[in-house]
């Protein structure tokens, strides 16, 4: 059996380690995204800024900031709309981040003050979307298959945007709103699908262009962008 003291210098041992680990669970934006989250580690110290000072995350992921100095630290970020409690030496404190951007920060301390960012990003982004027509031409009234091949993993969600004055033009980039809810696309070009889930490394859209329409594909965080893919009606003659 256990004596008494052995009991107690567990305790306090336990209350000891819990001490020189201070965490502090910040969720900055919306609902993350359904993925296994990481974890990026950024060490503060009394004489330099934060290292890494520019940290790259994932929607979900978090942020865990420690302080490696022996000075106390914080850090405020306004445009993120979070403040961590002041951390002593070897105290952390971790923000989990939701919302797609990039978000500076300040590192406060005695005798200096640093600053340091956090970037945002899908990891759809590092994808690629090839998007290709089975015909070129089609017959009025007729419907043809858009393809798209991707280097994104299955489940990710692409939307179908179409425009009858954009011609073969898409810009390089697509522009997510606040939070990665919905691609912003320039004026012309409006949604034509439901969001579809990759499988396999592909999707498959069916569409039917009253005339000459250009058909693009996003994913439905507006991260990645495929080219612009031009679809021409013929008209469809009937002899009598």
């Amino acid at each position: 059996m256990m004596g008494t003291t052995s009991l107690y210098t567990q305790a306090r041992r336990l209350a000891l380690t819990a001490g020189a680990l201070l965490t502090c669970s910040l969720l900055i934006g919306p609902a993350s995204f359904a993925r296994t989250s990481a974890v990026v580690t950024v060490s503060l110290t009394d004489t330099a800024p934060p290292s890494p000072a520019v940290a790259n995350v994932a929607p979900g992921d978090s942020i865990t900031f420690v302080n490696t100095g022996k000075e106390n630290h914080d850090i405020v970020s306004a445009r993120a709309g979070f403040t961590t409690p002041v951390l002593l030496p070897g105290q952390s404190a971790s923000v989990t981040m939701n919302t797609i951007g990039k978000f500076t920060y300040k590192q406060t301390g005695f005798t200096h003050s640093f600053s340091g960012s956090i970037v945002v990003a899908s990891p759809s982004a590092h994808g690629r979307l090839t998007l290709t027509s089975s015909n070129a031409f089609v017959p009025y009234g007729f419907r043809t298959t858009l393809h798209v091949s991707t280097s994104l993993s299955d489940g990710t969600p692409l939307v179908l945007f179409s425009s009858r004055t954009a011609g073969t033009h898409a810009p390089r980039k697509c522009v997510a709103t606040a939070g990665g809810q919905a691609p912003t696309l320039p004026s012309g070009w409006v949604r034509a699908s439901a969001p579809v889930a990759v499988s396999g490394g592909a999707v498959a859209f069916g569409v039917r262009p009253a005339a000459a329409t250009s058909y693009r594909v996003t994913t439905a965080d507006g991260a990645a962008c495929s080219g612009a893919v031009v679809v021409k009606v013929r008209p469809r003659l009937t002899i009598r």
